[in-house]
């Protein structure tokens, strides 16, 4: 799991587009920073913990 974080933080970028909720976005935002990490490494971390989940449960 440490290389997936060490290639998220690479320089090379591309975007997401997608549509949540307002109040999903204020939770999410809030959340991050309440915790000082940005918000795309939240999401890094979730994909990463689902894909692990995945695997744990098939």
């Amino acid at each position: 799991m440490d290389q997936f974080f060490k290639d998220a933080g690479s320089d090379e970028k591309k975007d997401l587009n997608f549509k949540v909720p307002p109040n999903f976005h204020a939770d999410y935002k809030a959340f991050a920073a309440q915790h000082g990490v940005p918000m795309s490494d939240i999401l890094y971390r979730s994909f990463q913990l689902f894909r692990l989940s995945l695997i744990w449960t098939h």
